[in-house]
Protein backbone atom coordinates (compact mmCIF):
# COMPACT_ATOMS: atom_id res chain seq x y z
CA UNK A 1 0.00 0.00 0.00
CA UNK A 2 1.29 3.33 -0.77
CA UNK A 3 2.38 5.72 2.06
CA UNK A 4 -0.35 8.47 0.55
CA UNK A 5 -2.99 6.36 0.92
CA UNK A 6 -2.77 5.53 4.20
CA UNK A 7 -2.69 9.50 5.26
CA UNK A 8 -6.04 10.05 3.38
CA UNK A 9 -7.68 6.98 4.60
CA UNK A 10 -6.50 8.66 8.48
CA UNK A 11 -7.84 11.97 7.22
CA UNK A 12 -10.73 10.96 6.02
CA UNK A 13 -11.33 9.43 9.36
CA UNK A 14 -10.92 12.38 11.56
CA UNK A 15 -12.95 14.39 9.41
CA UNK A 16 -15.85 11.92 10.11
CA UNK A 17 -15.20 11.89 13.64
CA UNK A 18 -15.44 15.31 13.75
CA UNK A 19 -18.74 15.92 11.53
CA UNK A 20 -20.20 13.29 13.62
CA UNK A 21 -19.11 14.18 17.70
CA UNK A 22 -18.80 18.41 16.64
CA UNK A 23 -21.06 19.00 13.78
CA UNK A 24 -23.91 16.62 14.54
CA UNK A 25 -23.18 17.38 18.36
CA UNK A 26 -22.94 13.32 19.14
CA UNK A 27 -22.52 13.02 23.38
CA UNK A 28 -19.97 10.77 24.08
CA UNK A 29 -20.00 8.20 27.30
CA UNK A 30 -22.50 10.45 28.68
CA UNK A 31 -25.73 9.07 30.18
CA UNK A 32 -28.91 10.91 30.05
CA UNK A 33 -29.16 12.33 33.85
CA UNK A 34 -26.00 13.81 33.60
CA UNK A 35 -26.17 15.28 30.14
CA UNK A 36 -29.43 16.86 31.12
CA UNK A 37 -28.18 18.36 34.42
CA UNK A 38 -24.86 19.60 32.70
CA UNK A 39 -25.81 20.64 29.37
CA UNK A 40 -24.72 24.35 28.95
CA UNK A 41 -20.88 22.91 30.29
CA UNK A 42 -21.39 20.18 27.68
CA UNK A 43 -22.68 22.78 24.83
CA UNK A 44 -19.84 25.35 25.76
CA UNK A 45 -17.45 22.48 25.53
CA UNK A 46 -18.77 21.23 22.24
CA UNK A 47 -18.68 24.96 21.02
CA UNK A 48 -14.90 25.46 21.76
CA UNK A 49 -14.22 21.78 20.04
CA UNK A 50 -16.30 23.23 16.93
CA UNK A 51 -14.16 26.42 17.32
CA UNK A 52 -10.73 24.48 16.58
CA UNK A 53 -11.75 22.33 14.28
CA UNK A 54 -13.39 24.88 12.39
CA UNK A 55 -10.05 26.62 12.06
CA UNK A 56 -7.88 23.89 11.22
CA UNK A 57 -10.27 23.52 8.56
CA UNK A 58 -9.97 27.21 7.23
CA UNK A 59 -6.09 26.28 7.24
CA UNK A 60 -6.15 23.20 5.64
CA UNK A 61 -8.06 24.25 2.36
CA UNK A 62 -6.27 28.47 2.17
CA UNK A 63 -10.21 30.27 2.90
CA UNK A 64 -9.88 33.26 4.20
CA UNK A 65 -11.20 32.93 7.98
CA UNK A 66 -12.97 36.75 7.33
CA UNK A 67 -14.13 35.82 4.54
CA UNK A 68 -18.51 35.18 3.92
CA UNK A 69 -18.33 31.80 3.58
CA UNK A 70 -16.24 31.02 6.36
CA UNK A 71 -18.44 32.89 8.34
CA UNK A 72 -21.55 31.40 6.88
CA UNK A 73 -20.12 27.96 7.29
CA UNK A 74 -18.95 28.79 11.35
CA UNK A 75 -22.53 29.63 12.19
CA UNK A 76 -24.98 27.50 9.46
CA UNK A 77 -23.28 24.04 9.92
CA UNK A 78 -23.82 23.25 13.70
CA UNK A 79 -27.36 24.96 13.76
CA UNK A 80 -29.04 23.96 10.28
CA UNK A 81 -27.80 20.43 10.26
CA UNK A 82 -27.80 19.75 14.36
CA UNK A 83 -31.89 18.22 14.02
CA UNK A 84 -31.80 16.90 11.06
CA UNK A 85 -28.77 14.58 12.54
CA UNK A 86 -30.02 14.09 15.61
CA UNK A 87 -33.16 12.94 13.76
CA UNK A 88 -31.70 9.94 12.24
CA UNK A 89 -29.78 8.95 15.69
CA UNK A 90 -32.75 8.91 17.28
CA UNK A 91 -32.16 12.34 19.35
CA UNK A 92 -34.94 14.50 21.10
CA UNK A 93 -34.98 18.17 18.58
CA UNK A 94 -37.50 20.01 20.50
CA UNK A 95 -36.37 20.13 24.28
CA UNK A 96 -32.12 19.78 23.54
CA UNK A 97 -31.18 18.53 20.14
CA UNK A 98 -27.83 17.94 21.26
CA UNK A 99 -27.85 14.30 22.05
CA UNK A 100 -28.51 11.08 20.22
CA UNK A 101 -28.69 7.38 21.87
CA UNK A 102 -26.03 4.92 22.37
CA UNK A 103 -26.19 1.86 20.00
CA UNK A 104 -27.72 -0.15 22.51
CA UNK A 105 -30.98 2.11 22.98
CA UNK A 106 -32.35 0.92 19.40
CA UNK A 107 -34.97 -1.58 19.12
CA UNK A 108 -35.94 -3.01 15.55
CA UNK A 109 -37.65 -0.12 13.81
CA UNK A 110 -38.07 2.10 16.92
CA UNK A 111 -35.89 4.39 18.44
CA UNK A 112 -36.32 4.73 21.86
CA UNK A 113 -35.91 8.59 23.28
CA UNK A 114 -32.92 8.80 25.74
CA UNK A 115 -35.25 11.45 27.56
CA UNK A 116 -37.95 8.66 28.46
CA UNK A 117 -37.29 5.47 29.65
CA UNK A 118 -38.09 2.05 27.78
CA UNK A 119 -41.23 0.60 27.41
CA UNK A 120 -41.80 -2.04 30.17
CA UNK A 121 -40.26 0.33 33.00
CA UNK A 122 -42.41 2.61 34.06
CA UNK A 123 -41.45 4.70 36.77
CA UNK A 124 -43.09 5.43 40.26
CA UNK A 125 -44.73 8.73 38.95
CA UNK A 126 -45.99 7.13 35.57
CA UNK A 127 -50.06 5.89 35.37
CA UNK A 128 -51.03 2.13 35.18
CA UNK A 129 -53.21 0.98 32.55
CA UNK A 130 -54.73 2.22 29.12
CA UNK A 131 -53.30 5.91 30.43
CA UNK A 132 -49.96 4.38 31.58
CA UNK A 133 -49.23 2.36 28.15
CA UNK A 134 -50.45 5.71 26.10
CA UNK A 135 -47.53 7.41 28.21
CA UNK A 136 -44.94 5.37 27.16
CA UNK A 137 -42.87 5.88 23.96
CA UNK A 138 -43.66 2.49 22.05
CA UNK A 139 -47.10 2.08 22.30
CA UNK A 140 -49.74 1.96 19.56
CA UNK A 141 -51.85 4.86 21.41
CA UNK A 142 -47.93 6.83 21.34
CA UNK A 143 -47.89 6.41 17.82
CA UNK A 144 -49.21 9.20 16.70
CA UNK A 145 -47.23 11.74 18.92
CA UNK A 146 -43.90 10.55 17.84
CA UNK A 147 -43.85 12.81 14.81
CA UNK A 148 -44.18 15.92 16.92
CA UNK A 149 -40.56 14.66 18.76
CA UNK A 150 -38.95 14.52 14.89
CA UNK A 151 -40.12 18.17 13.99
CA UNK A 152 -37.97 21.06 13.34
CA UNK A 153 -37.29 23.47 15.75
CA UNK A 154 -38.43 27.03 14.61
CA UNK A 155 -34.28 27.92 14.84
CA UNK A 156 -33.15 25.56 12.21
CA UNK A 157 -36.50 26.02 10.11
CA UNK A 158 -35.39 29.60 9.55
CA UNK A 159 -31.59 29.25 9.09
CA UNK A 160 -32.42 26.58 6.20
CA UNK A 161 -34.75 29.33 4.84
CA UNK A 162 -32.18 31.44 5.29
CA UNK A 163 -29.71 29.39 3.38
CA UNK A 164 -32.33 28.75 0.47
CA UNK A 165 -33.08 32.66 0.28
CA UNK A 166 -29.02 33.34 -0.05
CA UNK A 167 -28.53 30.76 -3.01
CA UNK A 168 -31.32 31.97 -4.33
CA UNK A 169 -30.38 35.76 -4.50
CA UNK A 170 -26.56 34.46 -5.81
CA UNK A 171 -28.15 32.26 -8.59
CA UNK A 172 -30.89 34.27 -10.47
CA UNK A 173 -28.42 36.87 -12.06
CA UNK A 174 -26.36 34.19 -12.96
CA UNK A 175 -29.70 32.84 -14.46
CA UNK A 176 -30.80 35.74 -15.34
CA UNK A 177 -27.73 36.51 -17.93
CA UNK A 178 -27.66 32.95 -19.01
CA UNK A 179 -31.14 33.74 -20.67
CA UNK A 180 -30.01 36.59 -22.16
CA UNK A 181 -27.06 35.22 -23.48
CA UNK A 182 -29.18 32.10 -25.09
CA UNK A 183 -31.42 35.08 -26.55
CA UNK A 184 -28.71 36.56 -28.11
CA UNK A 185 -27.00 33.74 -29.63
CA UNK A 186 -30.37 32.72 -31.09
CA UNK A 187 -30.68 36.36 -32.51
CA UNK A 188 -26.93 35.73 -33.77
CA UNK A 189 -27.81 32.34 -35.49
CA UNK A 190 -31.03 33.83 -37.32
CA UNK A 191 -29.18 36.88 -38.66
CA UNK A 192 -26.69 34.35 -39.98
CA UNK A 193 -28.99 32.44 -42.08
CA UNK A 194 -30.49 35.61 -43.54
CA UNK A 195 -26.79 36.29 -44.76
CA UNK A 196 -26.33 32.93 -45.90
CA UNK A 197 -30.00 33.36 -47.87
CA UNK A 198 -28.62 36.19 -49.41
CA UNK A 199 -25.74 34.67 -50.54
CA UNK A 200 -26.74 31.70 -51.90
CA UNK A 201 -29.45 34.44 -53.88
CA UNK A 202 -25.96 35.81 -55.68
CA UNK A 203 -24.57 33.04 -56.52
CA UNK A 204 -28.38 31.65 -58.36
CA UNK A 205 -28.49 35.11 -59.87
CA UNK A 206 -25.04 36.14 -61.59
CA UNK A 207 -23.27 37.77 -58.24
CA UNK A 208 -26.46 40.15 -57.93
CA UNK A 209 -27.41 40.93 -54.65
CA UNK A 210 -30.85 40.59 -53.50
CA UNK A 211 -32.93 43.54 -54.24
CA UNK A 212 -33.93 46.35 -51.29
CA UNK A 213 -37.20 47.59 -53.13
CA UNK A 214 -39.52 47.73 -50.07
CA UNK A 215 -39.08 51.42 -48.65
CA UNK A 216 -41.10 53.88 -46.58
CA UNK A 217 -40.20 57.93 -47.15
CA UNK A 218 -39.69 58.96 -43.74
CA UNK A 219 -41.27 62.74 -44.25
CA UNK A 220 -44.53 61.42 -45.98
CA UNK A 221 -44.66 58.11 -43.79
CA UNK A 222 -45.66 56.30 -47.38
CA UNK A 223 -43.87 54.38 -50.00
CA UNK A 224 -41.05 55.87 -51.58
CA UNK A 225 -42.36 56.74 -55.55
CA UNK A 226 -38.82 55.73 -56.84
CA UNK A 227 -38.34 52.63 -57.01
CA UNK A 228 -40.89 50.88 -54.54
CA UNK A 229 -41.82 47.42 -55.40
CA UNK A 230 -43.66 44.79 -53.47
CA UNK A 231 -43.18 41.65 -55.60
CA UNK A 232 -39.03 42.49 -56.13
CA UNK A 233 -37.72 42.61 -53.00
CA UNK A 234 -35.93 40.23 -50.42
CA UNK A 235 -39.18 40.43 -47.94
CA UNK A 236 -42.30 43.00 -48.33
CA UNK A 237 -44.58 43.96 -45.57
CA UNK A 238 -44.69 46.40 -42.32
CA UNK A 239 -43.32 44.44 -39.60
CA UNK A 240 -46.06 46.32 -36.87
CA UNK A 241 -49.31 45.04 -38.82
CA UNK A 242 -48.53 41.75 -40.12
CA UNK A 243 -50.46 39.34 -38.65
CA UNK A 244 -49.15 36.37 -40.85
CA UNK A 245 -45.83 35.30 -42.56
CA UNK A 246 -47.24 35.28 -46.01
CA UNK A 247 -45.16 38.43 -46.61
CA UNK A 248 -41.81 36.81 -45.43
CA UNK A 249 -43.24 33.94 -47.40
CA UNK A 250 -43.65 35.58 -50.25
CA UNK A 251 -40.13 37.66 -50.34
CA UNK A 252 -37.03 36.33 -52.71
CA UNK A 253 -35.02 34.70 -50.04
CA UNK A 254 -37.41 32.39 -48.40
CA UNK A 255 -36.98 29.84 -50.79
CA UNK A 256 -33.46 29.37 -49.53
CA UNK A 257 -34.34 28.79 -45.74
CA UNK A 258 -38.69 27.93 -45.33
CA UNK A 259 -38.11 28.71 -41.76
CA UNK A 260 -40.19 32.22 -40.94
CA UNK A 261 -38.43 31.99 -37.54
CA UNK A 262 -35.35 33.02 -38.77
CA UNK A 263 -36.65 36.88 -39.43
CA UNK A 264 -37.91 37.32 -36.34
CA UNK A 265 -35.80 38.13 -33.46
CA UNK A 266 -36.57 35.90 -30.03
CA UNK A 267 -35.74 39.00 -27.49
CA UNK A 268 -38.39 41.05 -29.28
CA UNK A 269 -41.48 40.48 -27.49
CA UNK A 270 -43.74 43.29 -28.98
CA UNK A 271 -46.95 42.69 -30.66
CA UNK A 272 -48.62 43.26 -33.92
CA UNK A 273 -51.22 45.84 -34.00
CA UNK A 274 -53.64 47.23 -36.46
CA UNK A 275 -53.13 50.41 -38.42
CA UNK A 276 -55.06 52.75 -35.33
CA UNK A 277 -52.51 51.74 -33.58
CA UNK A 278 -54.67 49.27 -31.37
CA UNK A 279 -52.15 46.37 -29.91
CA UNK A 280 -53.14 42.80 -30.55
CA UNK A 281 -52.27 39.96 -28.73
CA UNK A 282 -49.95 37.88 -31.27
CA UNK A 283 -45.71 38.75 -31.61
CA UNK A 284 -44.67 40.17 -34.85
CA UNK A 285 -43.02 38.03 -37.24
CA UNK A 286 -39.88 39.92 -38.20
CA UNK A 287 -38.00 41.93 -36.74
CA UNK A 288 -34.47 42.62 -38.75
CA UNK A 289 -34.09 44.90 -42.02
CA UNK A 290 -31.64 44.44 -44.91
CA UNK A 291 -29.25 47.48 -44.92
CA UNK A 292 -30.16 50.08 -48.18
CA UNK A 293 -26.71 49.86 -49.08
CA UNK A 294 -27.17 46.31 -50.18
CA UNK A 295 -29.03 47.25 -53.40
CA UNK A 296 -31.21 49.69 -52.63
CA UNK A 297 -33.78 50.38 -55.07
CA UNK A 298 -32.50 48.44 -58.25
CA UNK A 299 -35.81 49.30 -60.44
CA UNK A 300 -35.66 53.10 -59.96
CA UNK A 301 -34.67 55.15 -62.49
CA UNK A 302 -31.04 56.55 -63.42
CA UNK A 303 -31.97 60.06 -63.30
CA UNK A 304 -33.60 59.37 -59.27
CA UNK A 305 -30.67 60.35 -56.73
CA UNK A 306 -31.08 57.79 -53.95
CA UNK A 307 -28.98 56.55 -51.42
CA UNK A 308 -25.31 55.18 -53.11
CA UNK A 309 -25.23 50.82 -52.57
CA UNK A 310 -23.85 47.74 -53.82
CA UNK A 311 -25.61 45.80 -56.71
CA UNK A 312 -22.89 42.90 -57.14
CA UNK A 313 -21.22 40.99 -54.17
CA UNK A 314 -17.69 41.10 -56.38
CA UNK A 315 -18.65 45.23 -56.25
CA UNK A 316 -18.10 45.06 -52.67
CA UNK A 317 -14.68 47.25 -51.60
CA UNK A 318 -15.60 50.50 -49.34
CA UNK A 319 -16.22 48.98 -46.82
CA UNK A 320 -15.12 45.65 -47.78
CA UNK A 321 -16.98 42.83 -47.17
CA UNK A 322 -15.51 42.58 -43.40
CA UNK A 323 -17.20 45.71 -42.23
CA UNK A 324 -19.94 45.74 -44.94
CA UNK A 325 -23.22 45.17 -42.54
CA UNK A 326 -26.18 43.54 -43.92
CA UNK A 327 -29.17 42.49 -41.97
CA UNK A 328 -29.21 43.79 -38.39
CA UNK A 329 -31.54 44.31 -35.37
CA UNK A 330 -33.85 47.18 -35.59
CA UNK A 331 -35.69 49.45 -32.91
CA UNK A 332 -39.09 47.35 -32.35
CA UNK A 333 -41.18 50.66 -31.97
CA UNK A 334 -39.25 52.20 -34.97
CA UNK A 335 -39.24 49.08 -37.58
CA UNK A 336 -41.70 49.67 -40.19
CA UNK A 337 -40.38 48.26 -43.61
CA UNK A 338 -37.61 45.67 -44.55
CA UNK A 339 -35.14 48.56 -45.22
CA UNK A 340 -32.27 50.40 -42.71
CA UNK A 341 -31.20 53.58 -43.75
CA UNK A 342 -28.75 55.91 -42.29
CA UNK A 343 -27.23 59.11 -43.68
CA UNK A 344 -24.05 58.01 -45.83
CA UNK A 345 -20.86 59.11 -45.56
CA UNK A 346 -20.73 62.39 -47.52
CA UNK A 347 -24.63 63.45 -47.45
CA UNK A 348 -23.92 65.48 -44.03
CA UNK A 349 -22.92 68.56 -46.74
CA UNK A 350 -26.01 68.73 -47.94
CA UNK A 351 -28.38 67.29 -45.41
CA UNK A 352 -28.78 67.48 -41.30
CA UNK A 353 -27.38 64.22 -39.25
CA UNK A 354 -30.59 62.55 -38.41
CA UNK A 355 -31.58 58.56 -37.00
CA UNK A 356 -33.35 57.39 -40.01
CA UNK A 357 -34.02 54.22 -39.15
CA UNK A 358 -33.08 53.34 -35.15
CA UNK A 359 -31.27 50.06 -34.30
CA UNK A 360 -32.21 47.70 -31.46
CA UNK A 361 -30.82 47.52 -28.29
CA UNK A 362 -32.57 44.64 -26.21
CA UNK A 363 -29.64 42.81 -26.11
CA UNK A 364 -28.16 44.19 -23.03
CA UNK A 365 -28.19 47.79 -24.49
CA UNK A 366 -26.61 46.65 -27.77
CA UNK A 367 -27.71 45.15 -31.05
CA UNK A 368 -26.80 42.09 -33.54
CA UNK A 369 -25.36 42.49 -36.92
CA UNK A 370 -24.23 40.76 -39.96
CA UNK A 371 -22.02 41.57 -42.40
CA UNK A 372 -21.20 40.75 -45.78
CA UNK A 373 -18.29 38.41 -45.29
CA UNK A 374 -20.85 36.03 -43.57
CA UNK A 375 -20.07 37.04 -39.80
CA UNK A 376 -21.51 38.34 -37.37
CA UNK A 377 -20.99 40.19 -34.29
CA UNK A 378 -22.80 42.03 -31.65
CA UNK A 379 -22.25 45.93 -31.09
CA UNK A 380 -22.95 47.29 -27.55
CA UNK A 381 -24.15 50.86 -27.30
CA UNK A 382 -22.65 53.80 -25.94
CA UNK A 383 -25.71 55.45 -25.30
CA UNK A 384 -29.32 53.13 -25.16
CA UNK A 385 -31.28 53.90 -27.81
CA UNK A 386 -34.58 55.47 -26.99
CA UNK A 387 -36.82 55.53 -30.18
CA UNK A 388 -38.85 59.54 -30.29
CA UNK A 389 -39.90 59.50 -33.16
CA UNK A 390 -38.67 57.89 -37.45
CA UNK A 391 -35.72 60.80 -38.19
CA UNK A 392 -35.27 61.63 -34.60
CA UNK A 393 -32.16 63.51 -33.70
CA UNK A 394 -28.85 62.34 -32.52
CA UNK A 395 -29.36 62.80 -28.83
CA UNK A 396 -25.45 63.54 -27.00
CA UNK A 397 -22.02 62.81 -27.47
CA UNK A 398 -22.16 59.41 -27.13
CA UNK A 399 -25.49 58.39 -29.44
CA UNK A 400 -23.30 60.64 -31.53
CA UNK A 401 -20.40 57.79 -31.63
CA UNK A 402 -22.97 54.96 -32.01
CA UNK A 403 -24.43 56.89 -35.24
CA UNK A 404 -20.70 57.01 -36.63
CA UNK A 405 -20.05 53.51 -36.02
CA UNK A 406 -23.18 52.56 -37.65
CA UNK A 407 -22.74 55.18 -40.62
CA UNK A 408 -19.07 53.71 -41.35
CA UNK A 409 -20.53 50.48 -42.23
CA UNK A 410 -22.59 51.63 -45.24
CA UNK A 411 -21.28 52.57 -48.92
CA UNK A 412 -20.01 56.33 -48.80
CA UNK A 413 -20.79 58.63 -51.42
CA UNK A 414 -18.25 59.33 -54.07
CA UNK A 415 -20.47 60.70 -56.95
CA UNK A 416 -20.07 63.95 -55.76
Amino acid sequence: MKPNQTTHRREESAVGRTLKRIVFRTPVNLNPAVQTANYPKYAKGKRVEWTKAFTRWVNRSSIPIHSGFAWFVYFAVPSAFSGMISEKWGAHPPRVSCSAPSPKTLRGDVQVRRWRKPSGFPSAEAPTGAAGAAALPNSAEAAPFRGYNRAFTLIELLVVIAVIAILAALLLPALSKSKEQALRIACLNNLKQLQICSHLYALDHADRLPPNNFVYDINTGGPLVAGFNTNVTWCPGLAPYDTTPANIQRGLLFPYNRSVAIYHCPADKSSVQTTKGIVLAPRRTRSYNLSNAINGHPTVAEDVFLQPSFQKESEINDPGPAWLFTFLDVHERGIIDSTFGILPPGWERTMRETWWDVPADRHNQGCDLSFADGHVEHWRWAAPKIFQSIGQDIGGAADLKDFRRVQAGVRPETRF
